[in-house]
């Protein structure tokens, strides 16, 4: 049964407020370890998920921040 476009908006509004809430996000769950391309990645702190891109991005910042 696919899933209709409310719940599919749900989830992601539930998705952003984890990742909201989170004072740290520890991106080191891979929830596509099957894929090479499409991946996504879990945070271990608040569960939100995100794609590669976004936990690049994030640990980039990290690495970034660090350094002043």
């Amino acid at each position: 049964m696919p899933i209709d476009a409310k719940e599919i908006f749900q989830m992601v509004i539930e998705n952003q407020n984890k990742l909201k809430s989170c004072s740290r996000h520890d991106f080191s769950i891979d929830i596509t370890a099957d894929r090479a391309l499409g991946k996504r990645y879990r945070c271990s702190n608040c569960g939100g998920e995100v794609d590669s891109i976004e936990k690049y991005w994030y640990e980039k910042g990290l690495e970034h921040s660090s350094m002043s």
